[in-house]
């Protein structure tokens, strides 16, 4: 797998510099539509089918956009969070079961994150009339908020594994994974994404309460949806410095580390119906 190092320029790779990626590609089971091009951007290696190569250079500059400012973010807690960063970007030309849809993408990681492959679907493959949770378009802001999302699990999973003993991403319950994933999806990809989905989001909560119940301990209905919400309430009341302690915490494991700094649940469950409660008005809709 070739790492990029340029910065700012995309490098077009021959045919023949893909071969051994198209062989692991292959071995993942995919049965059409296998990428024949590649590039590398500032941060990764996009391989995509002749075809869609617009999608594929769209998709690497909201990569390493999103990349820039989740590295940005998170360089505090591990000064070496990019070295040996290895990734590449599948780009399908149409859905793959279990890997790329127009409501799915995949990563497969090793050695902490240093290594990591994401597949995901071409825009211009994802069908118009589909829609997401909160009935938006599956757009371009859509594509930018996916990949940033995919990217932080790996960033996410590589600032926890460096600090040496604690807990570690992936071992962190559900809603936690699939929540704070949400949140730097939408926080770290475009401004609507940031001020008009993300609200959105919260008044589904609103509306349907049950998704979040906070007592003896979290219970989460559907970790998509009320994990990104209570993980925005996390931030949103406690801070970045707050949920960067948890990120660090040296326990063992994550319900710990949690109860560490969050406190007693009974503060929590007041702060959070508190929070709750408050309006979290969108911007104007585009």
């Amino acid at each position: 797998m070739v790492r990029a190092l340029i910065t700012g320029v995309f490098a077009t790779l021959s045919l023949a510099a893909v071969t051994a990626a198209q062989a692991v590609t292959a071995a993942s089971g995919l049965t059409q539509t296998q990428p024949d091009h590649a590039f590398a951007s500032k941060y990764c290696r996009i391989e995509y089918t002749a075809e869609r190569e617009a999608d594929a250079r769209e998709l690497a500059a909201d990569a390493d956009d999103s990349l820039d400012r989740m590295s940005s973010e998170l360089a505090p807690l591990d000064p070496h969070l990019m070295d040996d960063f290895d990734c590449t970007i599948v780009q399908l030309g149409s859905p793959e079961p279990g890997l790329a849809s127009d409501g799915q993408s995949h990563t497969d990681s090793w050695n902490g994150g240093q290594r990591f492959r994401i597949f995901v679907l071409a825009r211009s493959s994802t069908s118009p009339s589909s829609r997401t949770i909160v009935k938006e378009p599956k757009d371009g802001d859509y594509v930018h908020k996916n990949i940033a999302d995919e990217l932080s699990s790996v960033l996410l999973e590589r600032v926890t594994r460096a600090k040496g003993r604690g807990w570690h991403f992936q071992n962190a319950p559900d809603w936690f994974v699939q929540g704070i994933e949400g949140y730097f999806g939408l926080t770290h990809s475009t401004a609507h994404s940031r001020d008009v989905t993300l609200p959105k989001y919260i008044a589904l909560v609103q509306s349907h309460p049950e998704q979040i119940r906070v007592a003896n301990g979290i219970r989460v209905e559907n970790p998509y949806i009320g994990g990104l919400v209570l993980v925005t309430f996390l931030y949103d009341v406690y801070g970045s410095e707050r949920m960067n302690v948890l990120l660090m915490s040296p326990k063992q494991t994550f319900d710990q580390a949690f109860s560490e700094n969050f406190g007693e649940m009974d503060s929590l469950r007041n702060r959070y119906t508190e929070w709750i409660a408050a309006e979290h008005l969108p911007s104007p809709a585009k």
